[in-house]
């Protein structure tokens, strides 16, 4: 007997899918945008034992799309408050388990034994390890994933079948943005360079002050000669005056006058284009405090800050404004930082993103650099793209259609679809064959990677950190050589002497531990139930600046030894070291990709490489911040 408020489900799939629904057991993991949108699909499809699985807490940015939530819920659990909303959909009915976990999906209690008892999986997460690491479980326990993601008005659903389709690894993705810090702290040339900057000076002025957010020592006044050189350094004597009269105008002056006055004095740095200019607060307000001078920006579309046409953030305000914006800022940032302690930025907190656009611009003004609006200093700070309520609801239904499929075994049929944001031949949805598994990915297939790495200088530690979880994703990593165990990852089971004398060991160099050129390590991570070869070739020199490491994905060749070289394929280069004191990382918001590389259903993928105009032919998506 069944619920006569499926009839339509029924009718439409048949009754043989609809108790193949009923009987089915799934597994959400992430309960954001799309898994909001998703949940609620699920149970007015008639399924009835879910699980869902969520680490984040509900915050007030969210509440504008994510509809299962709502103000009175803002820092609860997102799985659990998720849960309890859906049920109201079937009126709190015995009938329906839903099972909600506020939890990290990348803990050895979600490991494969929990993921075997599922009949599929579907994936609404932001976050790219996580879903490398949810890939390689439902791999490795062979069982069928939903993969999807979001980026504005764009978006994509793709079923992941191990044996039949690409997985989420077989498609290289596009490394983060890197911008030098010496670029950021002495000659920006585009928006984001100060928006980085004005980021990093918040931290520096309200938060804990470290080597990654050195952009400004607030009491050297030097501005030409080295303070070693007392006979000929030149100080700017009004920095110690400023600092006397109020807080804001000391910063003002140490960060718009002082900084740059030094640089304009570099004047190597200005021999082809035009220096920066300093400026004086006094020049700029009148002695009451009043601005003294009114100027107006306009937009790429012509829209000013006095026109009164467009929203209040998409409008670049003049540059009086964002003088008035910083000051009162920091007058207000500075009361919070003496009464709570050191700030942390939140693009969600309007008090320090007026202080990061306000900031960002004046410098930009500065620089000579286009002024932008909050609207888009707010996304380009946040690494974000817009989310879209809408385009979450279209992916989230297309999940469950994905789903019926599978539950059919019908994988002759399953699509990767994607939602576009112009029409391509009068339709927004672009369905496209899955492709097969690539032969070279590390992931799916019986491979192995090769790693170029200098073995002189490079620390396990660095091997550990740098390469395996965070290029490769590995969560607690076991290394072995041979029948030689060299690394064994976890401190449930080790004392604290234990974990002191291994961090110790971490220190020394990959050499040391007999791994020279052309040795096999081998990788294996208990908790994703994988494991692979890493042929290690010794490298001291590498085609690109501040890269240290280099890899690529091969097949093996089952002829070849141990000690035989193995070429390049497929080449990520991924592997920039993350070092604060040379380079700055603007993480990369989008995890996933449209691959346009394949022979297969060329013609197609043509037409989302026009609508997306990406000059590497992959389009990134992903679920924006959505978690």
């Amino acid at each position: 007997m069944t619920d006569n408020k499926f009839q339509n489900i029924i009718d439409t799939l048949g009754i043989d899918t609809f108790e193949k629904i009923r009987s089915a057991k799934v597994l959400v993991v992430g309960a954001g945008g799309i898994g909001c949108e998703l949940l609620k699909n699920l149970v007015l499809s008639g399924f009835r034992d879910i699980h869902i699985i969520d680490l984040d807490t509900i915050d007030l940015s969210n509440l504008n799309r994510q509809f299962l939530f709502r103000k009175h819920h803002i820092g609860m659990s997102k799985a659990k408050i998720a849960r309890e909303s859906v049920l109201k959909y079937c009126n709190n009915s015995d009938d329906i388990k839903i099972v909600a976990h506020h939890a990290d999906i990348k803990t050895h209690e979600f490991g494969p034994n929990y993921f075997k008892q599922f009949n599929l999986v579907m994936n609404a997460l932001d976050n790219l390890s996580a879903r490398r690491h949810v890939n390689r479980i439902c791999l490795s326990v062979d069982i069928p994933l939903i993969e999807s993601g979001t980026a504005g008005f764009l978006g994509q659903v793709s079923v992941i079948r191990k044996g039949v389709t690409e997985c989420f690894e077989c498609i290289p993705k596009v490394p983060p943005k890197e911008f030098a810090v010496c670029t950021i702290r002495s000659n920006p040339s585009a928006p984001i360079h100060c928006i980085v900057w004005a980021k990093m000076l918040f931290g520096r002025l309200f938060g804990l002050a470290d080597d990654s957010n050195a952009v400004t020592d607030m009491d050297d006044n030097i501005v030409e000669g080295d303070k070693d050189d007392t006979d000929n350094v030149i100080r700017d004597e009004l920095l110690p005056l400023a600092k006397q009269k109020s807080y804001e105008q000391w910063v003002f002056h140490k960060v718009f006058y002082t900084d740059i006055d030094r640089l304009a004095r570099m004047t190597e740095l200005w021999k082809e284009k035009k220096p920066p200019r300093p400026l004086v607060y006094d020049e700029l307000f009148s002695p009451d405090g009043q601005q003294t001078t009114t100027t107006t920006t306009t937009t790429s579309n012509g829209i000013n800050s006095s026109s009164g046409r467009g929203l209040k953030d998409q409008v670049v305000m003049s540059f009086q404004e964002n003088i008035n914006m910083f000051v009162e800022s920091i007058r207000k940032l500075q009361v919070q930082n003496e009464q709570n302690g050191a700030l942390t930025w939140d693009k969600d907190d309007n008090l320090a993103l007026n202080f990061v656009v306000s900031a960002s611009n004046i410098r930009s003004h500065i620089f000579n650099i286009p002024l932008k609006s909050k609207f888009d200093i707010k996304a380009m700070a946040g690494n974000i793209i817009p989310a879209i309520a809408t385009t979450n609801a279209i992916i989230s239904g297309l999940i469950v259609l994905e789903a019926f499929k599978v539950l059919n075994n019908e994988f002759d049929k399953c699509k990767s679809t994607y939602l576009l944001k112009q029409p391509s031949g009068k339709r927004l949805l672009l369905p496209i064959d899955p492709e097969k598994p690539k032969s070279d990915c590390y992931v799916c297939s019986q491979n192995f990677i090769t790693l170029k790495i200098n073995t002189k200088t490079t620390t396990l530690s660095q091997l550990l950190n740098d390469v395996l979880k965070k290029n490769l994703s590995f969560h607690d990593p076991i290394l072995t050589v041979g029948a030689s165990l060299l690394y064994e990852g976890g401190d449930e089971d080790l004392s604290k002497e234990e974990i002191e004398e291994r961090n110790k060991l971490e220190q020394k160099i990959i050499a040391d531990y007999k791994m020279p050129d052309n040795t096999i390590l081998n990788v294996e991570d208990y908790l994703q139930n994988f494991k692979v070869s890493i042929l290690i070739i010794h490298c001291e020199t590498f085609d690109e600046d501040g890269k240290w490491f280099d890899i690529s994905g091969k097949q093996k060749d089952q002829s070849t030894n141990n000690n035989n070289n193995h070429d390049s394929n497929n080449n990520n280069n991924n592997n920039t070291e993350d070092d604060l004191d040379d380079l700055e990382i603007i993480e990369n918001p989008v995890d996933m990709q449209i691959d346009a590389s394949s022979d297969k259903s060329t013609a197609k993928r043509k037409e989302i490489e026009s609508e997306t105009s990406d000059s590497t032919k992959k389009h990134k998506l992903n679920e924006n911040n959505e978690q």
